[in-house]
């Protein structure tokens, strides 16, 4: 029963004990939520108030509507974004960070590039590149995938004076990844800079990353240098958040 004494609405202390049932595993992934004419008899609420404390939760990203089927606790999609790993070249023979990674958890990880283009530099990426207004960029447009759900978007800005005339500007996959790439040009990885925030998505970002109602996105900046504190990659990194856990290890140096 909810407590009158209580001073939130009633549909915020049923999804508050929904919840915390939940996060406790008493309601564990897979199961399915009691029906809401259930909820509203356990609880000693209308139907649309039980209606209301469903939608709350659908919002948090803890349950999830199967059509015809009911309410149902979503698994953990979580996934830990470490940077560092994407910053530094692979060892010979091993593919690219991220299948790599992927495949040290035991999940699977893909990619697919949907857009590599000579463009004008977006105000913000020019800034970090230190190149003046107007002055064209190479980009490459990725989504990564993890088991099959987008994760991650991924667009990766070059100096075309650096880019134009090699991999960075093709199509195809690059191997070992960027990072190897540029090392083989000269302009080795030597410091990044990261800004980090999150928001609401766009509709296409909903879409493309099949985001339910309510979930935010991290939106990552990440500016990488080489030699002479040069940059020469901006990634603009747009993530789910219900389903990525972002870690970093900082060194510190007396």
């Amino acid at each position: 029963m909810v407590n009158p004494g209580d001073g939130r609405a009633p549909y915020l202390q049923v999804a508050e004990t929904l919840r915390l049932e939940i996060e406790s595993g008493r309601l564990g992934a897979g199961d399915q939520l009691p029906s809401t004419r259930e909820i509203s008899e356990r609880f000693g609420v209308t139907g649309a108030t039980a209606q209301r404390a469903v939608t709350v939760l659908k919002a948090e990203g803890l349950v999830e509507s199967a059509t015809g089927r009911g309410v149902f606790v979503r698994a953990p999609r979580e996934w830990r974004a470490v940077s560092s790993r994407y910053l530094q070249a692979p060892a010979a023979g091993e593919p690219d960070p991220w299948t790599t990674q992927a495949a040290g958890a035991g999940r699977d990880g893909s990619q697919e590039i949907r857009l590599v283009a000579e463009i004008e530099a977006p105000g913000e990426v020019a800034g970090c590149l230190d190149l003046p207004d107007g002055e064209p960029v190479v980009v490459r447009r990725r989504v990564l995938f993890l088991d099959g759900d987008p994760v991650e978007l991924v667009d990766t800005y070059y100096p075309a004076s650096l880019a134009r005339g090699t991999r960075l500007a093709q199509s195809g996959k690059i191997p070992r990844g960027a990072p190897a790439f540029l090392a083989e040009l000269g302009y080795p990885a030597r410091r990044a800079s990261e800004i980090v925030y999150t928001r609401m998505p766009t509709p296409d970002e909903r879409r493309d990353l099949r985001l339910g109602p309510g979930i935010p996105v991290f939106r990552i900046v990440r500016t990488v240098r080489s030699g002479a504190d040069r940059p020469v990659q901006v990634d603009v990194l747009v993530m789910a958040g219900d389903r990525n856990r972002l870690e970093y290890d900082l060194p510190i140096h007396p």
